[in-house]
């Protein structure tokens, strides 16, 4: 048997071992087998049965590869109307904000207090139902933030005069249920009968507080009257605040204690919602927020690869369909445009993506669990802005790896359709967008990809 004491054999039995320290595990039977193999390098010119270094697999291969929509993307459509204006936490008021947008605020508060606990002549505390309501306050607090003010702004408080319903309401319609419709007498919640007007400075903080006679309370006591509410609205061009709370204190004068006056809060809003107009534009390419609320859904399907090379090479040829197990990585990657002025978000928007479980039934179609966990993905205020143009991912590993994977157990096939939508839903007024199919910046499915060289055997 020829001696292995340099050169070219050398190199190769190093290398054999290099890779025998690689895939052999340390033990006795790992020592054998390490043993055994330099024995065969040792004789692999008299065995035709020896190891050739190639047999051994390789690294893995990792590569990026970024589809153009018409490789895995069709049937982009978007839907609006999901939630309510109602629901969301966040009122609206605005003026010409944007040079259109108008946005007032609606609310109507619970029963007041019908005691207080006021201090006798002798120094006790006793309850006393014998109270005289004088007067109150409108306290609201704004998110200065989020709001877009220009400077000090004017802001009215009006008594509504009509029935209203507060999950329906809008810019035209009092009620707008399915059996009941109604329109205002005016647009917008009017008339009303005006009740306090201030000038708010940003500032000097965060809250308002619009001061009522006893009047104006006397008008919100009665519980059974559905036209009772406060209207709140500026008349300050280019305003768009943003409400975080709203309260109502009452001031009493108890019957015990006539000299002194009880300010009671009243936290019992019962309705509460904005209605705003005019509606926004209607969506080009994806639209994703808004309340009520946008998404975009569209159905995704991954073409077999034709490339790189690298990876053509570590598949044993193209076009090469990926496995489910070699993705690594996958995300939406979009590109976003300018937001119409009204509308432009001052925060983050949170894209969440959902797979669609019954297509046929859109725009109701129940949706699948979170591809963001539920919190979605945040992308900044400034990509609708001035930064219009950025280019944005959301992850959807696991849904490209379910689709890759074909029909699961009784030959269901996986989702491969995909809801785009905000998180939470609705989250604000505002939203965000991006360009779309038709567009040179439209989507891209960016995938990362892990695969190995076939080995064949012998």
């Amino acid at each position: 048997m020829p001696r292995l004491d340099g050169g070219a054999d050398t190199n190769a039995r190093d290398g054999l071992l290099r890779r025998i320290r690689t895939y052999v595990h340390k033990g006795p039977v790992a020592a054998c087998l390490a043993a055994t193999l330099v024995a065969v390098v040792a004789c692999q010119e008299r065995l035709p049965t020896a190891l050739d270094d190639g047999q051994l697999p390789n690294e893995p291969l990792t590569v990026e590869v970024e589809l153009p929509w018409s490789a895995f993307g069709s049937n982009l459509q978007v839907f609006g109307g999901y939630g309510s204006v109602s629901a969301l936490g966040l009122p609206v008021v605005a003026h010409t904000f944007g040079g259109t947008l108008e946005s007032r605020l609606l609310l109507r508060f619970g029963p007041y207090t019908t005691r207080v606990f006021a201090v006798e002549a002798g120094g006790s505390t006793v309850p006393d139902e014998d109270i005289t309501y004088v007067g109150g306050r409108l306290v609201l607090t704004f998110d200065t933030l989020a709001s877009v003010v220009p400077g000090p702004v004017q802001l009215e408080l009006g008594a509504l005069q009509e029935e209203w319903h507060s999950l329906t309401a809008s810019w035209t319609n009092a009620v707008d249920s399915v059996a009941d419709q109604r329109a205002w007498s005016e647009p917008g919640a009017g008339p009303i009968v005006p009740m306090s007007t201030i000038i708010w400075d940003p500032i000097t903080g965060d809250t308002v507080s619009f001061q009522l006679d006893s009047t104006d309370v006397a008008r919100w006591m009665d519980a059974s009257d559905e036209t009772r509410g406060g209207r709140v609205e500026t008349i300050t061009d280019g305003v768009r605040l943003q409400l975080t709370r709203a309260v109502l204190r009452i001031s009493v004068r108890p019957s015990v204690d006539p000299d002194t006056l009880v300010e009671d809060t009243t936290t019992a809003l019962l309705a509460k919602t904005f209605i705003y107009d005019p509606p926004p534009a209607a969506p080009t390419g994806v639209r994703i927020g808004g309340a009520p609320a946008w998404r975009t859904v569209m159905d995704v399907g991954i073409q077999p690869l034709t490339g790189p090379p690298e990876l053509c090479t570590a598949v044993g040829g193209c076009p090469y369909t990926p496995q489910a197990s070699d993705v690594s990585y996958a995300a939406l990657s979009l590109t976003s445009q300018a937001t119409e002025a009204a509308f432009r978000p001052t925060d983050s928007v949170r894209v969440d993506l959902r797979p669609v479980l019954s297509p046929l039934r859109l725009p109701k179609s129940p949706l699948g669990a979170s591809q963001t966990g539920g919190f979605g993905t945040p992308i900044a205020a400034e990509a609708f802005g001035s930064g219009a143009g950025t280019r944005v991912e959301v992850p959807m590993t696991s849904f490209v790896r379910t689709l890759l994977s074909g029909a699961g157990a009784g030959g269901v096939a996986p989702p491969s359709t995909l809801a785009l939508l905000g998180a939470p839903e609705p989250s604000s007024l505002t939203f965000g967008s991006f360009f779309g199919p038709a567009d040179p910046d439209a989507p891209i499915l960016r995938l990362i990809l892990t695969v190995g060289t076939p080995q064949v055997l012998p």
